[in-house]
């Protein structure tokens, strides 16, 4: 478009989450410390960012910035794009914002295993044709993982099944 853009302007490029511009609006300043050899060591899942940042020509640290923005080549389009700028420094003026996030809530391995055990629990009820028995075993389920997509859909199955009876 030429411009920053409102967050909202493009609703068919929102997120499975709700999220918004993700890429290609404004470059986005995250939490973490830029260090150009991180990912070679960090941990596979949920890095967390280097301790300090790399100090560039003895600028001083630099932060990562994310997502490349509407100034940017269309190669850095991308929501895992990760550059670097000194924290103070606006050179990319209307080109750069900041990406707000919060940490999930972890769900530990023997919830995940419960949860798994208690969705199969509903689908062998189900199969039975036995909803109500099915239904307390999705309930479990979601206790354990309330925001797993199909154990949401396979409640929804069952409230729709136990209505038409």
């Amino acid at each position: 478009m030429g411009r920053t853009m409102p967050v909202d302007s493009y609703p068919e490029g929102v997120s499975g989450f709700g999220v918004y511009n993700m890429a290609g609006n404004v470059f986005e300043w995250v939490e973490d410390w830029y260090d150009l050899t991180y990912y070679k060591e960090s941990p596979a899942l949920n890095p967390r960012g280097a301790e300090k940042g790399y100090n560039f020509a003895n600028q001083g640290p630099v932060k990562v910035l994310r997502g490349g923005s509407w100034l940017a080549p269309e190669t850095s389009l991308h929501t895992s794009h990760r550059f670097w700028n000194q924290p103070d420094n606006n050179s990319y003026g209307v080109g750069l914002g900041f990406r707000c996030a919060k940490s999930a809530v972890g769900t530990s391995d023997e919830a995940v295993q419960s949860g798994r055990e208690a969705f199969i629990q509903a689908l062998v009820a189900m199969g039975a044709e036995k909803n109500v028995e099915a239904l307390v075993a999705i309930e479990k389920a979601l206790v354990l993982d309330p925001g797993n997509q199909e154990y949401l859909a396979t409640r929804e199955l069952i409230n729709k099944s136990m209505k038409k009876k």
